[in-house]
C-alpha cells in the first residue's frame, strides 16, 4: 500500500458500522453459484424456495427470477411501510418480504428494494429444490482463483 489515511479519532483497528455490504457479498456468492453452474440467471425464485409457490402470495412472486433480485427490478413494492417489519421477528422476515403486494411486473422496472435482496439470500441459503446452493455453498464459499 502506498498511501493511508484516516480521519482524526480513525485508525487501522477502529471497527465503523458498515451498511449495504449483503448486497456486495451476495452478488459474488451468486456470480460463483452461476460460474460453477449451480445458479441459473433466469432461474425462478420458487424453483429455489418452492414456499414462493404459496397461493396467498401474488402469483407474480413465482416467477421473479436470479436476475431481477440482483437488477432490483423483482417488482416488490419497496414503499411498504417500515414500523410493520419492525415488529416481525427476524427469522420471519422473509416470509413477510414474500408477502409484500407486487407493484410492477417483475424485471421491467428498478426499485431500490433491500427486502429483496434479503430474499435472494434466505433462498441462495435455504433453496430446497433440485440441484441448489445448499448442496454446494460449502464449495461455492470455499472456493479459490486457480
Amino acid at each position: 500500500m502506498e498511501f493511508e489515511y484516516y480521519k482524526a479519532g480513525v485508525n487501522s483497528r477502529t471497527l465503523l458500522p458498515v451498511h449495504s455490504v449483503t448486497k456486495s457479498v451476495l452478488s459474488i456468492l451468486v456470480g460463483l453459484a452461476l460460474d460453477k453452474g449451480y445458479l441459473r440467471v433466469d432461474q425462478k425464485l420458487s424453483e429455489l424456495l418452492p414456499e414462493a409457490l404459496d397461493p396467498t402470495f401474488d402469483a407474480h412472486v413465482r416467477d421473479i427470477t436470479v436476475r431481477d433480485f440482483l437488477t432490483m427490478t423483482s417488482g416488490f413494492d419497496s414503499a411498504a411501510p417500515f414500523g410493520a417489519k419492525a415488529v416481525i421477528p427476524p427469522d420471519e422476515m422473509w416470509q413477510w418480504t414474500l408477502s409484500r403486494p407486487i407493484r410492477h411486473e417483475p424485471g421491467t422496472r428498478f426499485e431500490y428494494d433491500d427486502d429483496s435482496v434479503n430474499l435472494l439470500s434466505v433462498a441462495f441459503w435455504q433453496g430446497r429444490s433440485g440441484r441448489t446452493p445448499r448442496a454446494s455453498r460449502s464449495k461455492i464459499c470455499s472456493a479459490r482463483s486457480t
